[in-house]
């Protein structure tokens, strides 16, 4: 037998204790303006507190809570916190399982631009014109830096990412603006996201990487197949894993961060004086002037004396 259970929201959430994977859940649109009601606070990666939860069924061995009150961000706590690295062997489970892992290396590639929501709630972690998770709407899109991770302590390997918290320790405010006259120059972008990852690791300021993979075994082509009946039927093939949040153990204050760089238009006088070619009107092109030549005195004077 099935269980169906009807939701609104289903937040996928971690233990910060056990470490073990659990899920919230609403009912409603009204439940989940309840549930969400901190609405600037960027919940994707964040630690909350569950106030009265109550345990009301499992999804495939996750439990899953609900309760009426509002979730309640919390800042400087000191709660312990278990790591939870990935570890091959528990794909064998065939379960979602978490990932948590403080300390890490962190290595950044293939360093773009994206414009994506501006609502806070999801911290920028999809499309722009993609249906939110946040009930707030409204929310401006903005521009996002998006790029593949790989951290051999956290066991990923060229998993896609994007976060606004993320992005942030790169950009500038005013580079995260969406505006179609700003031209971005992609090379100086990831050299200085490469500069930036370097000044923290000359500060031997490490990572902290969150968020959760799907098991790396297909269980079979048959519809009817049971895992328990047929063993060894399955199909190893590798996790997908999916980052929520990465960010450093302390953040560095006076990083120099990416910024628009936009070109201004050249004054004439200034092409001018640089001899470089210059338009004065439909068709017409005046160029770079030639070198005058040298005024020789003439013949008769030379042998004057």
């Amino acid at each position: 037998m099935k269980y169906v259970l009807p939701y609104d929201r289903l937040i996928l959430c971690r233990d910060i204790e056990e470490g073990e994977l659990f899920y919230i859940s609403t009912k409603t649109l009204d439940e989940t303006t309840r549930l969400l009601f901190v609405r600037t606070c960027a919940w994707t990666g964040h630690v909350i507190a569950i106030i009265e939860p109550k345990l009301i069924c499992k999804i495939d061995t996750i439990p899953v809570v609900q309760t009426d009150h509002p979730i309640v961000p919390l800042e400087g706590h000191g709660l312990g916190i278990r790591n939870k690295p990935y570890m091959e062997h528990w794909i064998q489970s065939m379960l979602l399982q978490p990932l948590f892992q403080k300390e890490c290396d962190l290595v950044v590639q293939r360093a773009n631009l994206i414009t994506a929501c501006g609502a806070a709630a999801c911290d920028g972690q999809h499309a722009a014109n993609e249906e939110c998770c946040s009930v707030v709407g409204g929310n401006p899109p903005i521009r996002l830096l998006r790029c593949t991770v790989t951290s051999n302590i956290a066991g990923i390997k060229g998993v896609d990412f994007q976060s606004t918290k993320f992005t942030k320790l790169f950009l500038t405010e005013e580079a995260m603006k969406v505006d179609a006259r700003i031209t971005l120059t992609y090379t100086v972008l990831r050299q200085k996201v490469n500069d930036v990852l370097r000044e923290y690791r000359d500060a031997n300021i490490s990572w902290t990487i969150v968020g959760w993979f799907d098991p790396g075994f297909d269980p079979g082509v048959d519809p009817g197949f049971d895992p328990g009946s047929a063993p060894g039927s399955e199909t190893a093939k590798d996790p997908t894993f999916h980052i929520v949040s990465i960010l450093p153990s302390r953040q560095l204050e006076n990083t120099e961060k990416f910024s628009t760089i936009q070109q201004p238009p050249i004054p004439h006088e200034n092409l001018v004086f640089a001899q470089l070619p210059t338009r004065h009107g439909v068709g017409a092109i005046v160029h770079r002037p030639l070198p005058q030549a040298e005024e020789r005195p003439a013949a008769h004077e030379e042998n004057a004396e």
